[in-house]
């Protein structure tokens, strides 16, 4: 019996281990990747190097915050670059039939989804090195005063808040992708609900502040693009608060880091879910 648990166990991370390499070697031919990557890379690159100058400038003390602190813009970008790859990547298979190859191949459907879960999560831990890199190298461009600090409790929480920011836009580009099968229209319907819903969510603000409903000002904090955007603010995992005219704006106050963690991993795992009930429901 122990035997067979233990054969199990290694088929299992045999498996994982081929999904893995798979999905690498794919993800590493297609030109939406490296165009991606780039984006993200260029743009926190631009950012972090101008922030440590400035923060340099003001002799605030850029070693912890560029070695230990998520760098300046990561979460914002890196969730957007995150699921338009999610998108692209998964649905691309669809269109040059591959999912129908893995499964001719030996690969059963199960797998074959599994294989593309493990590329989202895969690309999230390749933002978050990247994001880490990029942060520790602008630290290069301008000489840091002090000693470099250990990671606070605050910074492995913005770390994690970004993660999360990843995994609701990762879920809905995964479940889009799953469903569309097509990754042009899979990326415009993903742009296109998280625009909606950042201007439809700055309307409905305006309307709880007029009428007093703080109950419908709740609801808005736990929408996906609202929850994304927040654990993604530095406000919220270093105890800023928002500026005096801002907060007057705010018919309640902000949730929470844990509140909002939790409704990440709610919308994340709802997507996933749901994309696995259309997958299984469908012909490759």
């Amino acid at each position: 019996m122990k035997d067979g648990s233990a054969g199990g166990r290694g088929s299992k991370l045999r498996l994982a281990g081929v999904l893995l390499r798979n999905e690498t070697l794919k993800a590493r031919k297609r030109p939406a990747f490296w165009v991606l990557a780039g984006i993200f890379a260029g743009g926190v690159a631009l950012v972090s190097v101008a922030s440590a100058m400035i923060l340099a400038a003001e002799g605030v003390d850029v070693v912890r915050r560029g070695w230990t602190a998520v760098p300046p813009a990561a979460p914002t970008l890196g969730a957007l670059c995150l699921g338009l790859a999610v998108a692209l990547l998964f649905a691309a298979e669809f269109k040059w039939r591959t999912a129908r190859q893995n499964v001719i191949d030996g690969l059963s459907t199960d797998g074959f989804f599994a294989g593309k879960l493990l590329l989202w999560a895969l690309l999230a831990a390749a933002v978050l090195a990247l994001a880490w890199t990029l942060g520790a190298l602008a630290m290069l461009a301008v000489p840091p005063p002090g000693e470099s600090h250990a990671p606070s409790l605050a910074d492995l929480q913005a770390w994690a808040g970004f993660a999360l920011a990843m995994g609701v836009w990762g879920g809905a580009a995964f479940f889009l992708a799953a469903v569309v099968r097509s990754g042009g229209p899979a990326v415009a319907l993903l742009l296109g609900y998280f625009f909606t819903e950042s201007i439809a969510a700055a309307v409905a603000r305006a309307l709880a502040v007029l009428r007093g409903w703080e109950t419908g000002a709740a609801v808005i904090d736990y929408l996906p693009g609202q929850v994304a955007d927040r654990l993604g603010d530095t406000l919220l995992h270093y105890g800023g608060t928002a500026p005096p005219e801002v907060a007057e704006l705010l018919p309640v106050s902000p949730p929470g880091f844990w509140p909002l963690a939790a409704a990440a991993c709610v919308y994340a795992g709802t997507f996933a879910v749901l994309a696995y009930l259309n997958f299984r429901s469908r012909d490759l």
